[in-house]
Parts: structure tokens; C-alpha cells; sequence
């Protein structure tokens, strides 16, 4: 119990006492100092609640997931006859020759490094 600008404390609050004092002056308190009161509506109700589910907590729940569904249908991956594109077939041919180039280049560099050795 303090101000509204928590400034000054309320002098009820001195008294070693003070909570059982205000408790019997207000009946209906819920809540002092943060605290659920005893006398409040449910503080019974929740206090056995609390107690039942200690002892006995309930057993956990079993979560069944759903069945897996797939992402693509049958025939979603089917892109049928595709023609080819001749600008990607002359570039396919071009790159062959230059790794067929390249492959014949390390077989005579490999000769020469031997025939140095």
C-alpha cells in the first residue's frame, strides 16, 4: 500500500500486523501486495486445484500427427518431350571439344614433364 506515484507508504503499513488489519477491513480484497488473498473468490477452489494436480498430474497428451500427404501429384513432374534448343546443343558441343582439347593438352604435358624428369 503505497501513493500513486509510489512515493510514500501508506502508515497502516508500519504495523508488524498490517495485512491480517486490512484483510478484516476489507473482506473483499483479491490481492495485497502482489499476493492472491486468502478471502478472495476462488483462493479455495484454486488452492485444492493446485493440490489435486500435484499429486495426481494428468497423464500427457498423445499427439497423433496427420498422415504425411506428398507435395506433387502424380504426372507433376512429367515435362513430356522436350525439343532440344540448338543454341544449347552447339554450346554442349563446343564445351566437349574444349574438355576433349584440355584432357589431350595434360596427356602431353604428362609425357613432357616424364620425358624432363
Amino acid at each position: 500500500l503505497q501513493s500513486l506515484d509510489r512515493s510514500r507508504t501508506n502508515p497502516c503499513c508500519r504495523a508488524p500486523d498490517y495485512k491480517a488489519v486490512i484483510m478484516q477491513a476489507l473482506p473483499g480484497l483479491t490481492n495485497l501486495d502482489g499476493e492472491r488473498s486468502p478471502g478472495s473468490a476462488h483462493y479455495a477452489e484454486l488452492a485444492t486445484e493446485c493440490v489435486a494436480l500435484t499429486e495426481a498430474p494428468p497423464a500427457p497428451r498423445v499427439v497423433e500427427p496427420p498422415p504425411v500427404q506428398p507435395w506433387l501429384g502424380p504426372g507433376d513432374t512429367d515435362v513430356g518431350a522436350i525439343a532440344p534448343d540448338p543454341v544449347i546443343t552447339a554450346k554442349s558441343a563446343k564445351t566437349i571439344k574444349v574438355m576433349d582439347d584440355c584432357h589431350m593438352l595434360l596427356g602431353v604435358l604428362g609425357e613432357e614433364i616424364t620425358r624432363c624428369a
